[in-house]
């Protein structure tokens, strides 16, 4: 079985100064709120953002430690940048001097840029990358169903949610899951392309689902750090999944060669997801799904 072009976008910096570049930046007006409408590229959200006076096609995604920026002609300082695909490229950092989504100006943050052969093939008009010198500013809502993305200096909660521990890792959001009464760390990895649950071939809980449940070959192409590449996975369902006190059903995994177990926003598809920033958690409201 072979299914075409999925991606993952998922970038770890090599250097020890990454929490000073992500905090750096400041948004412009001090007090806001803006809903924005999206669309979505293969489960990943896209909105319209305008960086220094061009408005192109952006992707959310929390895995990204800085955010990312298209570009033919590289400026600023190189850096080694790894994927989700371990592999590791060269792009280079520099500030712009706005990112602006909706009427929200993220001033003087720091972005990663290079030349995306092989993604902007795909998204037309494409960016970049909203990532966590962007995301760590603000609160933001995602109402996956209704395709309605917000940001705000405010808190975004809204009732009857469940309250999710993050821990960070290198900027990164982590969480922890319940499978068969044992807790795993996964990434919140809402960039990437994966159904359900991503797992590294090599991680103890692969073996353990292979030797349990029935999984299936599957080749795909998918788009990480270095661009396209043809990877070999084994594919399956989990009947469930503990994220907190939330229960999922019938979970979608792929078992392939990967740098971290990771939960991609086609997990999120039926919740309404909040990223509050001040309490430094994240907020679930579920639909279909069992408390």
């Amino acid at each position: 079985m072979r299914r075409l072009a999925p991606f993952i976008l998922f970038l770890i910096i090599v250097s020890c100064s990454l929490k000073h570049y992500q905090r750096q930046g400041k948004v412009s007006p001090k007090c806001y709120h803006q809903a924005i409408p999206f669309t979505t590229f293969k489960h990943v959200i896209n909105v319209p953002v305008e960086v220094d006076g061009e408005t192109r096609n952006f992707l959310l995604d929390t895995g990204a430690q800085l955010s990312l920026l298209q570009t033919d002609q590289a400026k600023g300082k190189a850096m080694t940048v790894g994927g989700a695909s371990n592999r590791t490229v060269t792009l280079y950092r520099h500030k712009v001097s706005s990112m602006r989504i909706g009427d929200v100006s993220f001033k003087k943050v720091n972005v990663l840029n290079g030349d995306f052969t092989g993604l902007k093939e795909q998204i037309p008009n494409f960016g970049g990358l909203i990532g966590q010198s962007v995301l760590n500013k603000a609160n933001w809502k995602i109402d996956y169903p209704n395709r309605m993305l917000e940001v705000s200096n405010e808190p975004l909660a809204i009732d009857s949610m469940h309250t999710i521990p993050i821990f960070r890792s290198g900027g990164s959001p982590h969480v922890d899951i319940s499978i068969a009464g044992t807790t795993y760390r996964a990434i919140i990895d809402l960039g990437s392309s994966a159904k359900g649950l991503n797992i590294p071939d090599d991680h103890p809980l692969a073996e353990r689902l292979l030797d349990k449940f029935t999984f299936e070959g599957n080749q795909r192409n998918i788009y990480s750090m270095g661009g396209l590449q043809t990877v070999e996975e084994q594919v399956g369902t989990l009947p469930f999944l503990y994220l907190s006190a939330v229960v999922f059903k019938d979970v979608p995994v792929d078992i392939r060669n990967s740098s971290d177990l990771r939960l991609g926003m086609n997990f999120f598809k039926d919740c309404i997801l909040v990223i509050d920033n001040d309490e430094g958690v994240y907020r679930l409201k579920a639909r279909n799904l069992k408390d």
